[in-house]
């Protein structure tokens, strides 16, 4: 069987998870938890995905093209979907862009 995710959906939710095991939680998580525990979890995900620092200057020029994208991306050494999915969940690109199609892009993982 065949499951696709976005690539920024994929990448978080790997290192949200990872995030939680690194701060001691290793408890059942569910789809709609909060609290501490998810919140820790979620800044752990955002920043080694994109370090902080460089988020934070990347969108105070507030210049969200698909190029400033793909030139932030290649500065930080990541996918630019992880970028486009952080700039869409912050509200800063709308999730019906369409020139940002280019970098939307699905991971297909095989599942047994």
């Amino acid at each position: 069987m065949l499951q696709s995710s976005y690539s920024d959906s994929f990448w978080f939710t790997l290192f949200h998870e990872i995030g939680h095991i690194i701060n001691g939680d290793y408890g059942i998580s569910f789809e709609k938890e909060t609290g501490e525990k998810e919140i820790a979890a979620d800044l752990f995900a955002e920043d080694r995905l994109i370090p902080r620092e460089k988020y934070n200057e990347f969108v105070s020029n507030k210049r969200f093209s698909l190029n400033d994208i793909l030139h932030f991306a290649d500065d930080i050494n990541r996918d630019p979907g992880i970028i486009l999915g952080r700039l869409q969940n912050d509200g800063l690109v709308g999730y019906d862009d369409w020139t940002m199609k280019p970098i939307k892009h699905k991971y297909r993982v095989k599942t047994l």
